[in-house]
């Protein structure tokens, strides 16, 4: 009886058998092959070959279609690649499934205003400055895209939640709101560049002649708000000093200073002055501020006769100025004739040697160049150092200096202190990058010929960090 039952459900036993290791064998290479996928994403990532690793990642995400957070980390792959328009098609395919956490939704933002969609990314950038319980670097970097979009009202309202918060006091977010509102609401920028100043020596040096605008009693609304534009270019906070300069423009439209500013800050910042510098020179022919910007345009430009005409101009005028022969000799070096800037480099020198500005140009001149190193260059740049001990211009020159003959571990010194008072100076991270890999710290060497580039993309020094990076590190 037994038998007979086994051998009646024998073909479905077995063909059950067959069918769950079918089933296994299946599974087992759909395992196999996801991890393989997962490796490969992994191992785009440690690469950095960002877009290869969204592609494996998208290849996951149809595998296993359950698995929701495949889509954020999609968008910020596209967006470490650069693909902004691709991450923002993942952000929000992203956001149609599930909120995005602050870090991803700032990327969102930060992809959006890449692809100049102004009024959305401030949308998003508004929604997560009213969040309460983030951290104060959060609120910092926040305030800044907010900047960068000029969407004032906006960081104003973000650094009102800051303040908030039971967060530790963060004189950056004070600074911040000061400059600010010294071109939204002057009166109310005291406080918050007081309370900067009181909490960092450092921006106590920077902050003190703005606080010395806002605090004056003599000055008529047009001169403060001149005298503060010129203090926030002074400051390199560009955005903010166009607004100011816009504001005596637009009471004062004779005013050939405020026009030549204003063009000057425009083109600093990327924008097309020119036709401001014109103004200011239809005004006022003999406008100093507007001839010496004029200059600069025409040499940025390749017009260096122009330039040359300008500056020899306001030189004849003005014999006792080294600023003159510091940008005469810069017309003089674009146009290829080295012999001459160096001579013009040299008398700015002479004409004012407690200028550390003129030590540091002619210093730089003569290392870059190659041009009587030990000599002229070594002197301008222990003169440079001995005018200026903390600034990062000056340490980053005799590390230099230093790297120039292989004394790798004194240059490490100087340049040190370059990025310590400068973080973001790129000639700094570069020199020091070369020190790192000549004392044989490759992977430190790496990572600051890294940031050199990151920080000055397009310029001379981040060109000349990924050539080093690609002639050294290119298998690493």
């Amino acid at each position: 009886m037994m038998d007979s039952q086994v051998r009646k459900y024998h073909p479905v036993l077995w063909i059950a058998a067959i069918t769950a290791t079918v089933v296994l064998i299946i599974a087992g290479e759909y395992y196999d092959r996801t991890r393989k996928i997962v490796t490969l994403a992994e191992q785009a990532e440690s690469e950095k070959r960002f877009a290869d690793q969204a592609g494996y990642l998208i290849d996951l995400a149809e595998r296993e279609p359950w698995r929701k957070e495949y889509l954020p980390e999609i968008a910020y792959a596209y967006f470490l690649s650069g693909d902004f328009e691709m991450a923002v098609l993942w952000y929000e395919k992203s956001i149609d499934e599930n909120p995005l956490v602050f870090e991803d939704e700032f990327r969102y933002g930060k992809a959006l205003h890449e692809l100049e969609k102004v009024d959305p990314a401030g949308l998003v950038f508004r929604e997560l400055g009213s969040l309460p319980d983030r951290a104060n670097d959060e609120y910092y970097q926040l305030v800044l895209s907010q900047r960068l979009i000029c969407d004032l009202e906006g960081a104003i309202s973000t650094l009102k939640t800051w303040e908030k918060e039971n967060n530790p006091a963060d004189p950056r977010l004070y600074y911040q709101s000061g400059l600010i509102q010294a071109v939204l609401d002057p009166d109310s920028a005291k406080i918050p560049l007081l309370a900067a100043s009181n909490m960092s020596p450092d921006f106590r040096t920077r902050l003190e002649p703005l606080l010395q605008i806002l605090e004056s009693a003599e000055l008529n609304e047009g001169d403060r708000w001149f005298q503060t534009g010129q203090a926030l270019f002074d400051l390199r906070e560009l955005d903010l000093a166009e607004k100011a300069f816009n504001q005596v423009v637009e009471t004062s439209s004779g005013n050939w200073d405020a026009w030549a500013m204003l063009g000057q800050t425009r083109q600093m910042e990327g924008k097309d002055g020119y036709a401001d510098l014109v103004r200011a020179l239809e005004l006022n022919p003999q406008s100093r501020l507007a001839r010496y910007f004029l200059a600069l345009y025409w040499r940025e430009q390749g017009q260096v006769e122009i330039s040359y005409k300008y500056l020899t101009n306001l030189s004849e005028e003005e014999p006792a100025e080294s600023l003159w022969q510091v940008e005469l000799g810069k017309t003089a070096y674009s146009a290829g004739d080295i012999s001459a800037g160096f001579e013009h480099f040299q008398a700015a020198t002479v004409l004012d040697p407690v200028n550390v500005s003129n030590w540091q140009v002619l210093a730089e001149f003569c290392i870059g160049n190659g041009i009587d190193v030990d000599g002229v260059g070594e002197g301008a740049v222990q003169k440079a150092v001995l005018l200026a001990p903390k600034d990062p211009i000056s340490n980053d020159l005799m590390g230099w200096l230093l790297l120039t003959r292989s004394d790798f571990d004194n240059a490490m010194k100087f340049l040190r202190a370059s990025i310590e008072g400068e973080p973001a100076f790129a000639r700094s991270r570069l020199h020091y990058g070369q020190v790192l890999q000549g004392l044989g710290d490759l992977e430190s060497a790496r990572e600051e010929l890294r940031i050199a580039l990151a920080l000055d993309p397009f310029g001379v020094v981040g060109l000349t960090a990924g050539r080093l990076l690609e002639q050294y590190f290119r298998d690493e």
